[in-house]
Protein backbone atom coordinates (compact mmCIF):
# COMPACT_ATOMS: atom_id res chain seq x y z
CA UNK A 1 0.00 0.00 0.00
CA UNK A 2 2.85 2.48 0.66
CA UNK A 3 5.01 0.80 -2.36
CA UNK A 4 1.33 2.72 -3.98
CA UNK A 5 1.44 5.41 -2.39
CA UNK A 6 4.57 6.43 -3.45
CA UNK A 7 4.81 5.26 -6.69
CA UNK A 8 1.05 7.12 -6.91
CA UNK A 9 2.89 10.52 -5.80
CA UNK A 10 6.07 10.30 -7.69
CA UNK A 11 3.76 9.93 -10.88
CA UNK A 12 1.54 12.97 -10.03
CA UNK A 13 4.72 14.53 -9.51
CA UNK A 14 5.76 13.87 -12.69
CA UNK A 15 2.64 14.87 -14.51
CA UNK A 16 2.71 18.46 -12.77
CA UNK A 17 6.49 18.56 -13.98
CA UNK A 18 5.58 17.80 -17.87
CA UNK A 19 2.01 19.84 -17.69
CA UNK A 20 3.99 22.91 -16.52
CA UNK A 21 7.12 22.14 -19.02
CA UNK A 22 4.13 22.04 -21.47
CA UNK A 23 2.50 25.21 -20.60
CA UNK A 24 5.72 26.80 -20.48
CA UNK A 25 6.55 25.62 -23.76
CA UNK A 26 3.08 27.31 -25.49
CA UNK A 27 3.54 30.38 -23.49
CA UNK A 28 6.74 30.61 -25.27
CA UNK A 29 5.48 29.56 -28.69
CA UNK A 30 2.86 31.87 -28.32
CA UNK A 31 4.85 35.05 -27.28
CA UNK A 32 7.46 34.18 -29.97
CA UNK A 33 4.42 34.11 -32.66
CA UNK A 34 3.05 37.52 -30.92
CA UNK A 35 6.62 39.30 -31.25
CA UNK A 36 6.54 37.78 -35.02
CA UNK A 37 3.12 38.92 -35.62
CA UNK A 38 4.28 42.22 -34.54
CA UNK A 39 5.02 44.29 -37.22
CA UNK A 40 7.65 46.79 -37.42
CA UNK A 41 8.00 50.00 -37.95
CA UNK A 42 8.78 51.27 -41.53
CA UNK A 43 12.64 52.17 -41.96
CA UNK A 44 14.54 54.28 -44.31
CA UNK A 45 18.63 54.32 -44.69
CA UNK A 46 20.02 57.57 -44.21
CA UNK A 47 23.76 58.12 -43.34
CA UNK A 48 25.69 59.84 -40.30
CA UNK A 49 28.95 60.47 -39.42
CA UNK A 50 30.00 58.46 -42.35
CA UNK A 51 27.77 55.34 -41.37
CA UNK A 52 24.80 54.09 -43.09
CA UNK A 53 21.65 53.34 -40.72
CA UNK A 54 18.64 52.39 -41.04
CA UNK A 55 16.05 54.33 -38.39
CA UNK A 56 12.38 54.33 -38.52
CA UNK A 57 10.65 56.30 -40.95
CA UNK A 58 9.57 59.32 -38.73
CA UNK A 59 13.24 59.60 -37.20
CA UNK A 60 14.61 59.29 -40.55
CA UNK A 61 12.81 61.84 -41.73
CA UNK A 62 13.24 64.45 -39.40
CA UNK A 63 17.31 63.40 -39.57
CA UNK A 64 17.26 64.40 -43.36
CA UNK A 65 15.34 67.99 -42.93
CA UNK A 66 17.73 69.10 -40.77
CA UNK A 67 19.15 71.87 -41.97
CA UNK A 68 16.90 72.40 -44.56
CA UNK A 69 14.81 74.77 -42.30
CA UNK A 70 16.34 77.07 -39.80
CA UNK A 71 13.33 79.79 -39.56
CA UNK A 72 12.01 78.60 -36.40
CA UNK A 73 15.90 78.47 -34.29
CA UNK A 74 16.57 82.18 -36.31
CA UNK A 75 13.38 83.48 -35.16
CA UNK A 76 13.34 82.08 -31.18
CA UNK A 77 17.66 83.03 -31.15
CA UNK A 78 16.00 86.86 -32.29
CA UNK A 79 13.28 87.20 -29.97
CA UNK A 80 15.89 85.51 -27.12
CA UNK A 81 18.14 88.24 -27.66
CA UNK A 82 15.99 91.23 -28.30
CA UNK A 83 14.20 89.99 -24.60
CA UNK A 84 17.77 89.74 -23.20
CA UNK A 85 18.99 93.41 -24.41
CA UNK A 86 15.43 94.75 -22.74
CA UNK A 87 16.55 92.89 -19.51
CA UNK A 88 19.76 94.57 -19.48
CA UNK A 89 18.47 98.14 -20.21
CA UNK A 90 15.87 98.07 -17.49
CA UNK A 91 18.77 96.82 -15.19
CA UNK A 92 20.84 99.94 -16.05
CA UNK A 93 18.33 102.12 -15.48
CA UNK A 94 18.38 101.55 -11.88
CA UNK A 95 14.43 101.29 -11.07
CA UNK A 96 13.10 100.49 -7.57
CA UNK A 97 9.68 99.31 -5.94
CA UNK A 98 9.05 98.81 -2.35
CA UNK A 99 12.96 99.00 -1.88
CA UNK A 100 13.73 96.10 -4.53
CA UNK A 101 15.83 96.37 -7.30
CA UNK A 102 13.82 95.08 -10.94
CA UNK A 103 16.45 94.05 -13.33
CA UNK A 104 13.83 92.63 -16.14
CA UNK A 105 10.99 93.66 -18.24
CA UNK A 106 8.60 91.24 -16.27
CA UNK A 107 9.71 93.13 -13.39
CA UNK A 108 9.11 96.70 -14.31
CA UNK A 109 5.39 95.62 -15.45
CA UNK A 110 4.67 93.72 -12.96
CA UNK A 111 5.92 97.02 -10.70
CA UNK A 112 3.64 99.83 -12.58
CA UNK A 113 1.06 97.56 -12.35
CA UNK A 114 0.95 97.11 -8.47
CA UNK A 115 2.15 100.97 -8.62
CA UNK A 116 -1.73 101.38 -10.47
CA UNK A 117 -3.62 99.30 -8.31
CA UNK A 118 -1.88 101.07 -4.60
CA UNK A 119 -2.54 104.74 -6.44
CA UNK A 120 -6.04 103.65 -7.33
CA UNK A 121 -6.45 102.82 -3.03
CA UNK A 122 -4.76 105.86 -2.48
CA UNK A 123 -6.81 108.24 -4.63
CA UNK A 124 -10.12 106.70 -2.34
CA UNK A 125 -7.85 108.03 0.58
CA UNK A 126 -7.63 104.72 2.26
CA UNK A 127 -5.32 104.24 5.48
CA UNK A 128 -1.93 102.92 4.35
CA UNK A 129 -2.37 99.50 5.81
CA UNK A 130 -5.69 98.82 4.28
CA UNK A 131 -3.92 99.78 1.26
CA UNK A 132 -1.19 97.21 1.78
CA UNK A 133 -3.95 94.71 2.71
CA UNK A 134 -5.79 95.17 -0.54
CA UNK A 135 -2.58 95.58 -2.66
CA UNK A 136 -1.52 91.72 -1.37
CA UNK A 137 -5.19 90.25 -2.25
CA UNK A 138 -4.97 91.71 -6.05
CA UNK A 139 -1.52 90.75 -6.31
CA UNK A 140 -2.27 87.18 -5.25
CA UNK A 141 -5.59 87.21 -7.61
CA UNK A 142 -3.76 87.98 -10.61
CA UNK A 143 -1.18 85.37 -9.78
CA UNK A 144 -4.00 82.88 -9.59
CA UNK A 145 -5.43 84.35 -12.67
CA UNK A 146 -2.05 84.43 -14.29
CA UNK A 147 -1.71 80.64 -13.38
CA UNK A 148 -4.89 79.92 -14.39
CA UNK A 149 -4.27 81.07 -17.84
CA UNK A 150 -0.61 79.36 -18.23
CA UNK A 151 -1.94 76.09 -17.04
CA UNK A 152 -4.93 76.62 -19.94
CA UNK A 153 -1.75 77.79 -22.59
CA UNK A 154 0.13 74.76 -21.67
CA UNK A 155 -2.95 72.50 -21.92
CA UNK A 156 -3.48 73.93 -25.17
CA UNK A 157 0.05 73.95 -26.88
CA UNK A 158 0.37 69.90 -25.67
CA UNK A 159 -3.16 69.26 -27.29
CA UNK A 160 -2.08 71.15 -30.81
CA UNK A 161 1.98 69.57 -30.40
CA UNK A 162 -0.20 66.43 -30.14
CA UNK A 163 -2.59 67.27 -33.21
CA UNK A 164 0.86 68.62 -35.00
CA UNK A 165 2.28 65.31 -34.45
CA UNK A 166 -0.67 62.99 -35.62
CA UNK A 167 -0.89 64.92 -38.75
CA UNK A 168 2.77 64.53 -39.48
CA UNK A 169 3.16 60.89 -38.80
CA UNK A 170 -0.10 60.75 -41.36
CA UNK A 171 1.23 62.22 -44.16
CA UNK A 172 4.37 60.74 -43.58
CA UNK A 173 2.63 57.11 -43.88
CA UNK A 174 0.43 58.48 -46.47
CA UNK A 175 3.95 59.85 -48.69
CA UNK A 176 5.95 56.20 -47.87
CA UNK A 177 2.53 54.67 -49.35
CA UNK A 178 2.35 57.14 -52.23
CA UNK A 179 6.20 56.88 -53.08
CA UNK A 180 7.17 53.76 -51.73
CA UNK A 181 10.78 54.62 -54.06
CA UNK A 182 11.71 56.95 -51.56
CA UNK A 183 12.95 55.05 -49.08
CA UNK A 184 17.22 56.72 -49.02
CA UNK A 185 18.46 59.65 -47.64
CA UNK A 186 20.20 60.26 -51.11
CA UNK A 187 16.03 60.17 -52.71
CA UNK A 188 14.68 62.70 -49.94
CA UNK A 189 17.32 65.21 -50.86
CA UNK A 190 15.82 65.22 -54.27
CA UNK A 191 12.25 66.76 -53.41
CA UNK A 192 12.69 70.72 -54.12
CA UNK A 193 12.17 72.83 -51.01
CA UNK A 194 8.71 74.19 -52.63
CA UNK A 195 7.66 71.17 -51.90
CA UNK A 196 8.39 71.24 -48.06
CA UNK A 197 7.37 74.84 -47.72
CA UNK A 198 3.93 73.86 -48.66
CA UNK A 199 4.12 70.31 -46.36
CA UNK A 200 4.56 72.74 -43.79
CA UNK A 201 2.14 75.43 -44.25
CA UNK A 202 -0.02 72.46 -44.23
CA UNK A 203 1.17 71.40 -40.79
CA UNK A 204 1.42 74.34 -38.95
CA UNK A 205 -2.33 75.66 -40.47
CA UNK A 206 -3.85 72.26 -39.50
CA UNK A 207 -4.81 71.84 -43.04
CA UNK A 208 -5.86 75.12 -43.42
CA UNK A 209 -3.11 76.00 -45.74
CA UNK A 210 -0.81 74.50 -48.17
CA UNK A 211 -0.77 70.88 -49.11
CA UNK A 212 0.59 67.00 -47.77
CA UNK A 213 3.85 66.05 -48.65
CA UNK A 214 2.26 63.08 -50.94
CA UNK A 215 0.03 66.08 -52.69
CA UNK A 216 2.88 68.35 -53.14
CA UNK A 217 5.14 66.61 -54.46
CA UNK A 218 2.30 65.42 -56.69
CA UNK A 219 2.07 68.68 -58.19
CA UNK A 220 5.36 70.00 -58.60
CA UNK A 221 5.66 66.66 -60.92
CA UNK A 222 2.63 67.65 -62.57
CA UNK A 223 3.84 70.92 -63.02
CA UNK A 224 7.18 69.98 -64.30
CA UNK A 225 5.50 67.69 -67.05
CA UNK A 226 3.47 70.46 -68.38
CA UNK A 227 5.78 72.50 -68.48
CA UNK A 228 8.34 70.14 -70.54
CA UNK A 229 5.01 69.42 -72.61
CA UNK A 230 4.01 72.92 -73.62
CA UNK A 231 7.95 73.59 -74.35
CA UNK A 232 8.45 70.39 -76.70
CA UNK A 233 5.41 71.51 -78.52
CA UNK A 234 6.17 74.87 -79.22
CA UNK A 235 9.77 74.03 -80.24
CA UNK A 236 7.81 71.14 -82.62
CA UNK A 237 5.96 74.47 -84.02
CA UNK A 238 8.63 76.45 -84.32
CA UNK A 239 11.07 73.67 -86.52
CA UNK A 240 7.73 73.29 -88.37
CA UNK A 241 7.54 76.96 -88.80
CA UNK A 242 11.02 77.13 -89.85
CA UNK A 243 11.21 74.29 -92.46
CA UNK A 244 7.55 73.80 -93.74
CA UNK A 245 7.02 74.07 -97.23
CA UNK A 246 6.51 77.06 -98.98
CA UNK A 247 4.59 75.43 -101.70
CA UNK A 248 0.17 75.60 -101.81
CA UNK A 249 -2.35 77.06 -99.97
CA UNK A 250 -1.16 77.97 -96.37
CA UNK A 251 -2.56 76.59 -93.05
CA UNK A 252 -3.78 78.62 -90.68
CA UNK A 253 -0.79 79.58 -87.58
CA UNK A 254 1.98 79.07 -91.21
CA UNK A 255 5.08 81.47 -90.66
CA UNK A 256 7.28 82.37 -93.45
CA UNK A 257 10.45 84.11 -92.64
CA UNK A 258 11.68 87.09 -94.48
CA UNK A 259 14.56 84.90 -96.87
CA UNK A 260 11.90 82.26 -97.73
CA UNK A 261 9.27 85.07 -99.22
CA UNK A 262 12.24 86.08 -100.74
CA UNK A 263 12.80 83.05 -102.80
CA UNK A 264 9.18 82.13 -103.02
CA UNK A 265 7.42 82.42 -106.84
CA UNK A 266 4.53 84.50 -107.54
CA UNK A 267 2.45 81.87 -107.49
CA UNK A 268 3.63 80.87 -104.80
CA UNK A 269 3.00 84.47 -102.62
CA UNK A 270 -0.31 84.43 -104.41
CA UNK A 271 -1.43 81.13 -102.90
CA UNK A 272 0.36 81.94 -99.17
CA UNK A 273 -0.66 85.78 -99.58
CA UNK A 274 -3.03 85.66 -95.78
CA UNK A 275 0.07 83.67 -94.26
CA UNK A 276 2.73 86.19 -95.80
CA UNK A 277 0.63 89.28 -94.45
CA UNK A 278 0.86 87.41 -90.99
CA UNK A 279 4.63 86.64 -91.24
CA UNK A 280 5.30 90.36 -92.03
CA UNK A 281 4.12 91.66 -88.35
CA UNK A 282 6.54 89.28 -86.54
CA UNK A 283 9.42 90.25 -88.92
CA UNK A 284 12.23 92.20 -87.50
Amino acid sequence: MDEFTNQSEVSQEQTQEVTQETTQETTQENTTQQVEQTPEPQRIKVKYNHQELELPYEEAVQHIQKGMNYDKAIERTRQEAAQQARDTYIAEQGYTWNGKPITTEAEYKEALREKEIYDRYQAQGLPEDVIQKLAKIDKIESEWENSKRSREESERKAQDEKDFTDRRNSMYEEFATEFPDYNTEEKWKTIPREVFVEAEKWLKSGGREGRRLADALTRYNWKQNMAQQQASEANQANAEASTGSVKGQAKSGTFFTRDQVANMSREEIRANYNAIKESEKRWK
